[in-house]
């Protein structure tokens, strides 16, 4: 759960991601997969394994440990 203020702002949430980018976000979040809530953690395998985008949602994030959020920040938006 998030301890600190998130701004999401430069994101239009719900932010979806391509299918296409999710091989890649797999490889970049796989030293980090461990504290991926379980609830997000399925809708990404979902997403990759069906071949459909990736909707992330303002909750995903917020969901989401402050150190791995820290790290997604960069690559979003």
């Amino acid at each position: 759960m998030t301890t600190t203020p998130r701004d999401y702002s430069h994101l239009q949430l719900p932010y979806t991601v391509a299918n296409w980018q999710l091989g890649f976000a797999l490889v970049e979040l796989r030293p980090y997969w461990a504290q991926i809530p379980p609830k997000v953690e399925k809708e990404f395998d979902a997403a990759y394994k069906d071949g459909t985008d990736w909707v992330v949602t303002k909750a995903d994030l917020d969901a989401l440990p402050d150190a791995l959020w820290d790290i997604l920040k960069s690559h979003l938006g």
